[in-house]
């Protein structure tokens, strides 16, 4: 059976060998890929649990809001919940920005830096 790196070398036209591709070559970027695609199966995993637990939160707030026999109830069965919501999707963001963070000092991006045109002397 013919391995790709045999047909590789047989193929003028192929890229890897007109940019010298090998194992070693790769290996920076496999470690990158392989680092962004554990974050991303993380981020994915997070993120259905915590959808599944806003889900349940939401029916909590209106089984709540449903029980309401005054308007100033009313007004604090939803406020409850607006302050609840904020704060858990506060506290996600946090866990994905998190996530990311770690993937890219992973891969020997450097963690906490500023891109070019987004630091305080530029807003």
């Amino acid at each position: 059976m013919r391995r790709a790196t045999e047909a590789a070398a047989a193929n003028p036209f192929d890229v890897r060998a007109l940019w010298d591709v090998n194992a070693a070559t790769l290996a920076p970027g496999g470690q990158a890929w392989q680092a962004w695609m554990d974050a991303a199966t993380r981020m994915q995993t997070e993120a259905t649990a915590f959808w599944n637990g806003r889900l349940g939160k939401d029916v909590a707030a209106l089984t709540a809001l449903g029980q309401c026999t005054t308007p100033a109830q009313a007004l604090e069965a939803q406020t409850r919940y607006l302050r609840e919501a904020m704060g858990d999707f506060y506290e996600e963001g946090r866990l994905m920005l998190r996530i990311a963070r770690d993937a890219a000092v992973g891969t020997g991006m450097p963690g906490g830096a500023t891109p070019p045109g987004h630091g305080a002397a530029n807003r």
